[in-house]
C-alpha cells in the first residue's frame, strides 16, 4: 500500500511520533512530504494529513482517500476559524483521527468514521529512569520562540516559581541548541525530578507522554488535552492552575512527599503502557489504512461495473409507513445491487422483460432505493451486544473489540 504523509516538516512533536509509527508499519510504503510540495496524488492509495489545516493543500477529489488528524485544540479554539467549513471538510474525508475527547466530540458530529487515537512511543526505548537527581530539579519542554507560544505553554509561571523556590530549572527548547529527540531521555529526562507543563491547551502532549513513559512525575493543567481528560489528580499527575502560586504549591508538594512522588512515578508509567504503546497505536492506524484502501479499491472497480442498469426484486421484508413490502421490483445500477446484496436479487433477462411489461405503467408505485437503504442502515447493529453503529467501518471497529477480548 502506498501512503502519502503530508506534514509541516518541523523536526518536533508529531514528526518524531510519525517516524516511530511508520517503523512499526514497514509493510506499507510511506512517503513523507512537506505541506508546500505539490505531488501527483493519483499514485497513492491513502493520504494521511498531520493536521486538518493541510486539507487546503490537496484537491477535493482526493478527500475520499484522506485520513486527517486533529492534533491540537487550538485549531478549534481560535475565534477566527470557520467551524462549519472545518466540519464540512471533515465530512468529506474518509476518516478523522482525534487525539483527545474534546476533538472527538467535534469531529464525530461531522464524520461517523471518527476515532480517538492518542500518540505513542516505543516504550522499550523510553523505559523508566530509576536514578533520581540528588538535587530536586524542575524540567520544562516547549517551543517558546514567539511571545504567544511562550504564554500558551506557561513558561513564565514555571520560571518565576523556580526562582522563588530557589529550585534549579532545566529546559529543552525548540530551536537553536535543541536536544535531538533520540537523546532526550538521557540528556534531559534523566536530569530532572519532575516536568511542569502549565499549558493553555493541548491535543495530546508529547512531552507529558514522554515524562509518563520514563517515570518522571508530571505537573500540568486540566486543559492539557488527552492527559487533562484522562489522568487522575494525585494518582498519576498533579493538576495546577496557571498561576505562579499554584505551580509553586505543586512543586513543593511533590518535593516534600516521597510517597506521592513514588505513586506518580509508578502510575504514570502504567498509564503510558495502557495508552501510549506505539505497537497498539500502530495497529489502530493500520486498521484505518486498510479500511480506506479497501473502500476506494472497491469504488474503483464498481465505478466501471456499476454503470449498467438492471432490474432487481426485493426478497427481504421491508416495513415502510406501516406497510409490509416484499416482492417489489425496481431498476437500479449493478453497483447499488451489490450494496443491497441480501435484500434484493437480480431478475433474469426473460423475467425482466415480463416484469417491465407489468411495472412500466406503475413506476410511481414502485419501491424506491432510498426505502431499501433505510432498512440497510438499520442493520448496522452488533450481533453480540446490540450496539448500533453509524457506519460500516464503525461496526467493523466495534466488533473487533469483541474478537480481541476472546
Amino acid at each position: 500500500m502506498n501512503i502519502l504523509h503530508k506534514n509541516f516538516g518541523v523536526v518536533w512533536s508529531w514528526s518524531e511520533i510519525a517516524k516511530q509509527l511508520f517503523k512499526e508499519l514497514q509493510e506499507h510504503n510511506f512517503t513523507s512530504e512537506h505541506s508546500n510540495i505539490n505531488t501527483d496524488m493519483e499514485e497513492y492509495d491513502v493520504i494521511l494529513l498531520q493536521q486538518i489545516t493541510l486539507l487546503k493543500t490537496i484537491h477535493k477529489s482526493y478527500y475520499n482517500k484522506t485520513i486527517v488528524r486533529l492534533g491540537g485544540n487550538k485549531t478549534f479554539n481560535d475565534e477566527g476559524r470557520n467551524m462549519e467549513e472545518l466540519k464540512e471538510q471533515m465530512r468529506q474525508c474518509f476518516a478523522v483521527i482525534a487525539t483527545n475527547k474534546f476533538l472527538y466530540d467535534i469531529a464525530i458530529t461531522a464524520n461517523p468514521n471518527t476515532f480517538l487515537i492518542p500518540n505513542g512511543l516505543n516504550l522499550d526505548d523510553w523505559s523508566v529512569i530509576k536514578k533520581i537527581p540528588k538535587t530536586f530539579t524542575v524540567g520544562f519542554v516547549g517551543n517558546i520562540s514567539h511571545p504567544s507560544y511562550r504564554d500558551y505553554k506557561g513558561y513564565d509561571f514555571v520560571e518565576q516559581a523556580c526562582k522563588e523556590l530557589n529550585i534549579p530549572l532545566k529546559t529543552a527548547l525548540y530551536g537553536n541548541g535543541q536536544i535531538p529527540h533520540n537523546q532526550m531521555r538521557e540528556k534531559f529526562y534523566s536530569e530532572i525530578s519532575c516536568l511542569v507543563h502549565p499549558t493553555k491547551g493541548e491535543g495530546n502532549s508529547n512531552v507529558i507522554m514522554e515524562s509518563l513513559s520514563v517515570g518522571i512525575p508530571v505537573i500540568t493543567t486540566k486543559e492539557a488535552g488527552f492527559h487533562g481528560e484522562m489522568l487522575e489528580d494525585n494518582e498519576n499527575v498533579l493538576f495546577c492552575e496557571r498561576t505562579v502560586e499554584s505551580v509553586k504549591k505543586c512543586i513543593e508538594k511533590l518535593r516534600n512527599d516521597k510517597e506521592l512522588y513514588h505513586r506518580l512515578k509508578m502510575n504514570g508509567r502504567k498509564f503510558a503502557e495502557e495508552y501510549h504503546d506505539i505497537k497498539k497505536i500502530a495497529k489502530q492506524y493500520d486498521f484505518l489504512f486498510q479500511a480506506c484502501y479497501e473502500e476506494n479499491k472497491n469504488k474503483g472497480i464498481q465505478k466501471e461495473q456499476g454503470r449498467n442498469k438492471m432490474i432487481v426484486k426485493v426478497i427481504k421484508e421491508i416495513y415502510e409507513n406501516g406497510l409490509r413490502i416484499v416482492g417489489s421490483v425496481f431498476e437500479t445500477t449493478e453497483e447499488r445491487a451489490r450494496q443491497l446484496k441480501g435484500y434484493v436479487i437480480p431478475l433474469e433477462q426473460q423475467e425482466e422483460q415480463q416484469v417491465k411489461a407489468v411495472v412500466e405503467p406503475h413506476k410511481d408505485k414502485m419501491i424506491k432505493e432510498s426505502d431499501v437503504k433505510k432498512e440497510e442502515d438499520n442493520n448496522l447493529v452488533c450481533d453480540v451486544c446490540g450496539f448500533k453503529a453509524k457506519s460500516k467501518i464503525g461496526l467493523i471497529a466495534h466488533t473487533r473489540k469483541h474478537k480481541d477480548k476472546k
